[in-house]
């Protein structure tokens, strides 16, 4: 297929509605203001629609509508029971997008699936035909595992599950994204080398003997630590989406795992991670440089520049 000339501008107003799509389905997956966030993510599909049609993608404009139409029969109340199966299908929608612009339009669907009907969806739909259809990378070839076993791992992920089943999944699953895992069967034990070794991201099961989640993620508060915690849960429970919410996960996936689920939400986690990393970075190189002026000031007997720097910095902060 031939490239196509597509408009950088479109390109950018595309990547924004596509992240404010994704961070919806997060919010809506985690039972919060559902319908608020299911409308934002109708709007961005018709609004990608509309302006594939207008500068004549038509591959794209396919591709949005036939989606869009399904999406369109999902009604809360009786589907509520298979919003995993339509937040995975959303998904995989916005990464065949951007898969379209990263080879500018040179891409026609062939791994996309579509459904007649929302009931369709929900009798067809598989996690590892999930797995198939987007571009999560799960190497199969022996030459990309070997690329892989080389490579320095991307980020130290614990994972704390008292299933041990559960915990064989999410090894698997983590260390093909090219991710170090620790694996807790014990929360108590896990507790102990979170914090003599924090992690990046932490994925614990809610419901658990000893202690839970919830109280997991508080001790390690308390300790000091910010660290993004996913929360897995097998009640279909708004109540307890409320509560986890409430006590600070950053996410939560739902029981049995969605691979598809999983790998978006701890990609989504992921990216705070490097924006942290990137602050702290930032914030060390200025403390630097602040040192280093106000030595040069001292030195310049000109104090009225140290009142004026530290008045810059202090607005910078407010910003």
């Amino acid at each position: 297929m031939k490239k196509q000339i597509i408009d950088k501008e479109y390109i950018l107003e595309i990547h924004d509605l596509l992240e404010e799509a994704e961070t919806a389905i997060l919010n809506f997956q985690k039972r919060e203001d559902f319908f608020e966030n299911w409308n934002i993510v109708m709007r961005v599909l018709h609004s990608v629609k509309g302006s594939a049609g207008m500068y004549g993608l038509k591959l794209l404009e396919a591709h949005v509508h036939k989606v869009e139409d399904i999406c369109m029969a999902f009604n809360y109340k009786e589907h509520q029971s298979h919003l995993e199966e339509v937040s995975g299908y959303l998904l995989t929608t916005i990464d065949q997008t951007r898969i379209f612009f990263e080879r500018s339009g040179a891409y026609d669907f062939k791994e996309m699936l579509y459904f007649k009907s929302i009931g369709e969806l929900f009798s067809l739909i598989d996690t590892d035909v999930i797995d198939e259809a987007t571009n999560f990378d799960f190497s199969k070839s022996e030459e990309k595992d070997k690329v892989v076993k080389v490579q320095k791992p991307r980020y130290k992920i614990s994972v704390i599950d008292d299933d041990n089943f559960h915990l064989n999944y999410y090894k698997k699953l983590l260390e093909n994204q090219n991710h170090e895992c620790s694996l807790f069967s014990d929360p108590e034990e896990a507790l102990l080398e979170i914090l003599k070794s924090p992690p990046d991201v932490i994925i614990t099961d809610y419901v658990m003997p000893g202690l839970n989640g919830i109280e997991i993620h508080k001790e390690i508060e308390k300790a000091g630590f910010n660290i993004p915690t996913i929360f897995a849960t097998g009640a279909n429970d708004p109540e307890v989406f409320e509560k986890l919410s409430h006590e600070g996960a950053f996410a939560i996936i739902t029981k049995p795992i969605n691979k598809s689920m999983l790998i978006y939400t701890l990609n989504q986690t992921l990216k705070i991670v490097e924006k942290q990393r990137t602050i702290k970075s930032s914030l060390k190189a200025l403390r630097s440089h602040f040192a280093s002026l106000t030595e040069y000031y001292e030195l310049k007997g000109m104090n009225h520049r140290i009142r004026y720097l530290k008045d810059e910095i202090e607005e910078l902060y407010k910003n």
